[in-house]
C-alpha cells in the first residue's frame, strides 16, 4: 500500500466531540456516554468495528479451563468492559471509533408495546413481532452462509476500505431523501458520492435497508403502507409490494389475500441470486419453520465464531470439539447440531478459513 493509499489516522480525523455532535443531532435518544479511555488506542477499537462479545459467551470463554489459556489475555480487560456496556445500552452490539453500533436483531426480541393496549391486541402483536423477528434473523444468517452474498460483500469492504473507515457507513434518512454519514467530516466529496452509489448498489440488490457495519446486514423491514407517499421517496423500497385498499372496500379473505400477494409477479418471479431465500419462506414449503429456525441459529452462531477467532487466533489450537461445545452452551443447543452447523457453513461458503478476517 502507497503513502497515498494509507488509511485516515487519528491525526487526520475530526475531533471526537464534534463527531458525536454530529451524531446526536441526527440519531434522536441517542446520549452522550464514557468511552473507557483506555480503549481509546487500542488496535481492535482505533480507527475501526468492534463488535462485542456477548457477555455468557464471554464468561464461558474465560472460566472454560482447555480454552482460557488461549485467549489474547492483554485484550480480556477491554473486552468485559466493551461488553458490559454494550450490555447496559440495548441494542448497541459494539462500536465504531467510539461511537456506538445499534442493532436490534442479535438477541431475544426485547420489543416494548404500549401499556394501554388490551391484553389480548398486545399478545397478538407480540407474537407477530416474534414471527417478524425471527424471519429477518434468519434472513441475515441465510445472507451470512451465501457465497455469492459474501463475495459481494467483501468486494464492496476491499473497494471502499478507505472511505469507510474515514466516514462510516452511510445511513438514509428519508425525512432527507438522501444518505448522511456518521462523520462526513470536510474533504472526500466526491469519494462519499463513490461509496453511496457502491453502498445503495450492494443493499437495493439483496433487499437490506442497511449496514450496521461488517458482516452485519440489516434487512429490508415489513410496513403497513399507511403513509404510502413517505414511503414511496426511499428508493429501497422499490424492492417492496405495496398494496392500496380504500377504507370503502372490504377485505379479501386472509387466504385469497395471501395467495394473491405470493403470485405477485415480484414474488412469482424473483431474481435469480434470491430464489432459494424465497423457496424456504414460501407458505407451501413444508420445511420452513425448521429452516427458518436453522438459518436464526446459523446467524448468531457465525456472527459471534467470527468475532471470537478474529481477536483470539490462538483459539485454533484448541480442539474444535471443545470450541464447539462451549458454543452449543451459548447457543442452547446440542454439541452435533453446533457441528452440522459448522459444516453447513464451511460447504456453503466454498472454505475452511471462512471465520477469518477478510485481510487474513
Amino acid at each position: 500500500m502507497s503513502d497515498a493509499e494509507q488509511p485516515p489516522t487519528s491525526s487526520d480525523l475530526p475531533p471526537r466531540l464534534d463527531m458525536l455532535d454530529n451524531i446526536l443531532k441526527k440519531v434522536p435518544g441517542l446520549r452522550r456516554f464514557e468511552f473507557p479511555p483506555e480503549a481509546r488506542n487500542d488496535p481492535f477499537v482505533r480507527d475501526g468495528f468492534f463488535y462485542i462479545i456477548h457477555p455468557k459467551l464471554l464468561q464461558l470463554l474465560s472460566t472454560d479451563v482447555a480454552v482460557r489459556g488461549h485467549l489474547n489475555q492483554p485484550l480480556m480487560p477491554l473486552e468485559e468492559k466493551l461488553s458490559k456496556l454494550c450490555s447496559e445500552h440495548h441494542p448497541w452490539v459494539g462500536f465504531w471509533r467510539e461511537l456506538p453500533i445499534n442493532f436490534s436483531f442479535l438477541d431475544e426480541d426485547e420489543t416494548e408495546l404500549p401499556g394501554a393496549l388490551p391484553q389480548e391486541t398486545t399478545s397478538r402483536l407480540t407474537n407477530l413481532l416474534a414471527t417478524h423477528h425471527q424471519i429477518t434473523r434468519a434472513y441475515i444468517g441465510w445472507l451470512l452462509t451465501n457465497s455469492m452474498f459474501i463475495r459481494e460483500l467483501e468486494e464492496f469492504f476491499s473497494r471502499c476500505a478507505l472511505q469507510l473507515r474515514a466516514h462510516g457507513f452511510p445511513q438514509y434518512v428519508s425525512s432527507q431523501n438522501q444518505y448522511a454519514f456518521p462523520d462526513p467530516g470536510k474533504k472526500g466529496r466526491a469519494d462519499r458520492h463513490n461509496l453511496i452509489d457502491a453502498y445503495h448498489g450492494l443493499l437495493m440488490r439483496w433487499v437490506l435497508e442497511a449496514l450496521a457495519g461488517p458482516y452485519l446486514p440489516v434487512p429490508l423491514q415489513s410496513h403497513m403502507l399507511l403513509f404510502p407517499h413517505a414511503l414511496s421517496v426511499n428508493p429501497l423500497r422499490q424492492s417492496t409490494m405495496g398494496v392500496s385498499i380504500p377504507i370503502t372496500q372490504p377485505l379479501a379473505e386472509s387466504e385469497e389475500l395471501r395467495r394473491t400477494l405470493e403470485e405477485a409477479p415480484s414474488r412469482a418471479n424473483p431474481p435469480e441470486h434470491l430464489k432459494g431465500w424465497i423457496a424456504i419462506v414460501r407458505n407451501s414449503n413444508r420445511r420452513k419453520a425448521h429452516e427458518l429456525q436453522r438459518y436464526e441459529r446459523m446467524f448468531r452462531f457465525v456472527h459471534f465464531w467470527r468475532i471470537v477467532h478474529e481477536r483470539h487466533p490462538g483459539l485454533l489450537k484448541v480442539a474444535r470439539a471443545n470450541r464447539l461445545a462451549l458454543f452449543s452452551q451459548f447457543l442452547g443447543k446440542s454439541p452435533s447440531t453446533l457441528r452440522d452447523d459448522f459444516a453447513f457453513v464451511r460447504l456453503a461458503l466454498g472454505k475452511a478459513d471462512w471465520h477469518l478476517p477478510l485481510s487474513s
